[in-house]
C-alpha cells in the first residue's frame, strides 16, 4: 500500500503580489521536505484568492477533505497566513478539523509542526497576527485607490473609450495643486490621469444622437461607420457596449470608485478629469428609468430556433423571432431571418408530435430485472461501506478506496437500466408528454423540447413559414411522412449472450443460464412483430390540437386563396 503523503498548499492573493511569490513559497516547502525527508504530494495552488475568503469555499478545504478521508497525511505551507486570514472562529476550525482527523500540520516559515508537539497556542497566535496584517493591507489598499481619485486618477482596469492614461509628469507637483482651478489641472495632468484621445469627438457625437432619441441600434451603426473600435480593439459594436458608455459616469469627468461592500462608502471626484460632454447632455442621453424590461419566459421557442445565416439564436420580439447580431456577440449576419411567433410556433409544435407519434409498441417489454437486481446489489454494496466510514470499523486507508469504487460501480448500474429502458421505448417521459402537454406551461414545454434536443434554422424570406423552416431533432431533420427506420440487425444468441455476461462481468456480476434465458424469451416472443402506431387523439386532444395548430391551418389556407387570386388581378 502506497504511504500517504503531504499535501503542498500554495496561495496568492493577487498574480502581480512579489511579496510572497508562489515561486518563494514552492522553494521554502520543497526545502524543508527534502531537510526532513518528508515525500510531497502534487501541490495544490490557488492565484488570485484573498485569504478572507472561507476556507470551505476555497481548495484548501478540499485538501482538508482529503486529510479527513484518509486519503493525505496532512498539509504544508510555506507560512500559516497562506492558509488562511479569516476571523478567530474560521481560522479554529481549519485547526479543529485537521486535528480532529489526526494529521499533520506544517508551516515552515513559522516553525509550527504538530509532529514534534502541541502547537494550538502559536496557531492561534500567528493566525491573530495575519488576520490584523490582512485588515491593515485593506486599509492601505483602500487609502491608496482614495488618494489616487482625489489626484483625479479613475482606477478601471479599461481605458474608457474616448480617453487616454496620461504619462508625463506634471509641471505642477505637490501640495501648489492645491491652489490650481479644475480647469488648470486638466491642462497639466498627473500621471496615469484620463485625458481625452482622438475618438472623443466621436464618443461625442454618440451622446449628442442618443440624447435626440437615437435608438441603440443607430448608436452602434455610428460607432462603426466611424471605424471606431471598441474597449477591446474590435471593430463591431454590441448595443450592451454602447449602453455602457451612455451609463458611465466617466464621461462628464468622474473619477470614482463604488463601494460593494468593501468601504464604508463611494469615492468620488466629480472633477477628477477633463469631460468629453457636460452634465446637462450626459443626462439627457440616460435611459428612461422603470421601462419594463423584456422576458423570453413566455417564449415557447427561445433558444431553439436559430438564424440559417449566422446561426444565432433567435430573440423574441413582440409577435416574431428576430436575429438580433447587434445583441449577441457573433460573426455579422448577411441576411438576418425573422417568423412569426404564431405560425413557427404551431409548426414546430406539429413537426415535434408528428415524430414523437412514430415510436415502436413493443409485444412486451424487454427483461429488466437483470439491471434492476445489478442496482440493487450496488446500492447495496456502497451502503455497507459508507456505514464502515461512519462507524470508522475499517482502516481509512482501506474504506476511501473501496466506497469510491462501489459508488462508481452503483452509478454504471443505473446508467445501464437507464439506457436499457430507453432503448425500449419506456422512458416516462416521451410515452406521457403527449398527455400532459395541455396542462404544461410554457417554460415546461420549452424544456421538454430542449430535452430531446428540438433545434429549427429559420432562412430569411417572405415564404410561408414551412418553407423556410427546417426542424431537427437529436441531429435528423424532421420532414413531413417521416417515419423511423424499423429494419434491425438483430445478433446472433451466442453474440448476445457474449454481450450480455461481459457487460455484467464488467459490473463485478455473475448472471448464471444466459444463453438459456435468451432462448425462453424468444421463443415466448416469436411470433410477436413491432407495430408503428400513431397515437389516437382523444375529444379533448382535438381540440387542444385546433387551438395549436388552428391559426396556422388558416394562415397557410388564406394565403393559397391569395396566391390563386394574382394571376388573375394581373390578367
Amino acid at each position: 500500500m502506497a504511504a500517504k503523503l503531504l499535501i503542498p498548499y500554495l496561495r496568492q492573493s493577487r498574480k502581480k503580489e512579489v511579496t510572497i511569490s508562489l515561486d518563494d513559497q514552492r522553494a521554502a516547502i520543497v526545502a524543508w521536505a527534502e531537510r526532513e525527508g518528508v515525500e510531497l504530494a502534487p501541490e495544490i495552488v490557488e492565484r488570485g484568492v484573498s485569504g478572507s475568503k472561507s476556507w470551505r469555499e476555497r481548495e484548501l478545504g478540499k485538501a482538508v477533505e482529503a486529510c479527513e478521508r484518509g486519503r493525505a497525511a496532512g498539509i504544508v505551507v510555506a507560512w500559516q497566513d497562506r492558509l488562511s486570514r479569516e476571523n478567530g472562529l474560521a481560522t479554529a476550525e481549519v485547526w479543529q478539523a485537521l486535528e480532529r482527523a489526526g494529521v499533520r500540520f506544517v508551516a515552515v516559515g513559522d516553525g509550527i509542526d504538530t509532529a514534534t508537539g502541541d502547537h494550538e497556542l502559536l496557531f492561534s497566535i500567528t493566525a491573530a497576527i495575519a488576520r490584523d496584517q490582512w485588515k491593515r493591507y485593506r486599509t492601505n489598499w483602500l487609502n491608496a485607490r482614495r488618494n489616487a481619485i482625489e489626484r483625479g486618477v479613475h482606477p478601471s482596469t479599461y481605458v474608457a473609450v474616448g480617453y487616454r492614461r496620461n504619462q508625463v509628469e506634471p509641471r505642477v507637483t505637490g501640495a501648489a495643486r492645491a491652489g490650481m482651478s479644475r480647469e488648470e489641472r486638466w491642462a497639466d495632468p498627473v500621471v496615469g490621469q484620463l485625458v481625452p484621445s482622438e475618438q472623443a469627438e466621436h464618443v461625442r457625437a454618440l451622446f449628442a444622437l442618443r440624447g435626440a432619441g437615437g435608438s441603440w441600434s443607430e448608436c452602434a451603426q455610428l460607432m462603426e461607420s466611424r471605424r471606431v473600435p471598441n474597449r477591446k480593439g474590435e471593430p463591431f459594436w454590441l448595443l450592451s457596449a454602447v449602453q455602457a458608455i451612455i451609463r458611465n459616469p466617466v464621461y462628464r469627468g468622474e473619477a470614482y470608485l463604488r463601494s460593494q461592500g468593501k468601504q464604508a462608502g463611494d469615492f468620488v471626484n466629480p472633477d477628477a478629469h477633463e469631460p468629453i460632454v457636460d452634465a446637462l447632455l450626459w443626462r439627457k442621453a440616460q435611459p428612461q428609468q422603470g421601462k419594463p424590461r423584456r422576458s423570453s419566459e413566455g417564449a415557447l421557442l427561445a433558444g431553439i430556433l436559430r438564424c440559417a445565416s449566422c446561426g444565432r439564436k433567435l430573440s423574441p420580439s413582440g409577435h416574431y423571432y428576430r436575429c438580433r447580431p447587434r445583441m449577441v456577440t457573433g460573426p455579422a449576419c448577411p441576411a438576418p431571418a425573422s417568423v412569426p411567433t404564431v405560425e413557427v410556433e404551431a409548426l414546430v409544435t406539429r413537426g415535434f408530435f408528428d415524430w414523437l407519434a412514430y415510436r415502436p409498441v413493443a409485444p412486451a417489454p424487454p427483461d429488466l430485472a437483470p439491471f434492476e437486481q445489478a442496482v440493487a446489489l450496488a446500492k447495496a454494496d456502497e451502503a455497507k461501506w459508507k456505514e464502515a466510514a461512519v462507524a470508522g470499523t475499517v482502516a481509512p486507508e482501506v474504506v476511501g478506496p473501496a466506497y469510491d469504487a462501489a459508488k462508481a460501480r452503483r452509478e454504471q448500474a443505473e446508467q445501464r437500466l437507464f439506457e436499457a429502458r430507453q432503448t425500449a421505448g419506456l422512458d416516462d417521459q416521451r410515452l406521457t408528454l403527449a398527455e400532459r402537454w395541455g396542462t404544461m406551461s410554457v417554460p415546461e414545454r420549452r424544456r421538454a423540447l430542449q430535452a430531446f434536443e428540438v433545434v429549427a434554422h429559420v432562412e430569411r424570406g417572405r415564404q410561408p413559414a414551412d418553407e423556410r423552416v427546417t426542424i431537427e431533432l437529436r441531429g435528423a431533420p424532421v420532414a413531413d411522412g417521416w417515419e423511423p427506420d424499423v429494419e434491425h440487425t438483430l445478433p446472433s444468441d451466442q453474440e448476445l449472450a457474449e454481450k450480455i455476461t461481459a457487460e455484467f462481468a464488467a459490473a463485478g456480476l455473475n448472471i448464471p443460464n444466459v444463453a438459456e434465458r435468451i432462448a425462453a424469451w424468444k421463443a415466448k416472443y416469436a411470433d410477436a412483430k413491432i407495430v408503428i402506431k400513431p397515437l389516437t387523439l382523444s375529444d379533448e386532444d382535438k381540440k387542444a390540437a385546433e387551438a395549436i395548430f388552428g391559426p396556422l391551418e388558416r394562415t397557410l389556407r388564406k394565403r393559397q386563396r391569395e396566391a390563386k387570386r394574382k394571376p388573375k388581378a394581373a390578367a
